[in-house]
């Protein structure tokens, strides 16, 4: 089927190529943002894990 606006279609490898562009800036936009969210924020300000290995659980 010949394409009826008179240039060719887009490339399957550019489309690709912008769409996973856009998760991996997408991705590292989260990861950057931070927000407060994340492992750290189960444990009280001024606590670490060393300080439940002396048997409380």
């Amino acid at each position: 089927m010949k394409d009826r606006h008179g240039y060719p279609a887009t490339p399957r490898w550019v489309i690709l190529g912008g769409l996973a562009l856009a998760l991996l800036v997408g991705a590292a936009a989260l990861m950057t943002s931070g927000g407060g969210h994340g492992p750290g924020r189960h444990f009280q300000s001024g606590s670490s894990e060393a300080s439940f290995k002396d048997g409380d659980s």
